[in-house]
Parts: C-alpha cells; structure tokens; sequence
C-alpha cells in the first residue's frame, strides 16, 4: 500500500512542470500587465476566475519584450492563456461600444486574429518545458 502511494506522488511529482511565456507588443511604462492562465472556459477572460495569474506593474514594463512562467502544471491537461495591458488602471481589459478592446490583449492558441478568443479557441495541451509567445494587439 505504502509502495503504491508513494509511485502516486512520484508520478504527479515527474508530471509537473513549467510554462514559459514571452510577450511582445505592450506598451512600455503604460500600464500594469494581467497576465491569466485558465484550466476551462469557465470564467475565461476574467481575470479573477484564472486559475494562475500575475500582474506585472507599468514600471517593470520598461522593455520590448517580456518574460514570464507558470510552475507546477500538469503535464498532457488543457490550458489557456489571456494577457492583457491595463492602460486605464481599472483593472479589467476597457472595451469600447462595440465590446471590442481598447486596451493591448492577447492571447495563446493557434488562431490569431485582432479579437476577443474563446477558451476553446485560445487552449492548448501542455507538454513539458512549453514555451508560447504572445503578441499583444492594440487597435488606437
């Protein structure tokens, strides 16, 4: 029984891994940058529903490009990435009457188009030492 616990914690321990991520296209000193990574489309694209999420302040945003990671995630699950640049300082990715944004987002998948992406549309599955590039649209 022991022997059999303890390969359950060997697997999920080998299983975990990290997720790179750089970004590009933001606007240096403009604002703080909400970087979110989503497990489901539940709650996808509010940033308070993520399941990891970090905020990288409008004064460590001095560069061109930017680097991150997410630790400890599973290797073969489903994942999805949305970043995005609050110029506004509201905390929420502004949108104008349309519901397009007016803020710099991004997010992962294959497709990318200049608009908001659902989860489905945005996922991948995650393999070990992943590394995904975003580049931030920004319509002025």
């Amino acid at each position: 029984m022991k022997l059999c616990l303890w390969l359950v914690c060997l697997v999920a321990f080998l299983s975990a891994a990290s997720l790179g991520v750089t970004i590009t296209g933001h606007l240096p000193e403009k604002g703080d940058l909400y970087i979110a990574l989503y497990r489901d489309e539940y709650g996808f694209g509010d940033f308070s529903r993520a399941y990891k999420k970090t905020v990288i302040s409008a004064e460590s945003v001095v560069t061109d490009t930017l680097r991150g990671s997410f630790h400890n995630l599973t290797v073969g699950d489903v994942y999805a990435l949305f970043v995005f640049q609050d110029i506004s300082e509201s905390g929420v990715l502004d949108r104008n009457f349309k519901s397009q944004p007016v803020e710099p987002y991004g997010f992962s998948g294959t497709k990318k188009e200049h608009r908001l992406m659902s989860f489905i549309e945005a996922c991948f599955i995650f393999r070990p030492s992943m590394e995904i590039d975003l580049h931030l649209h920004y319509e002025e």
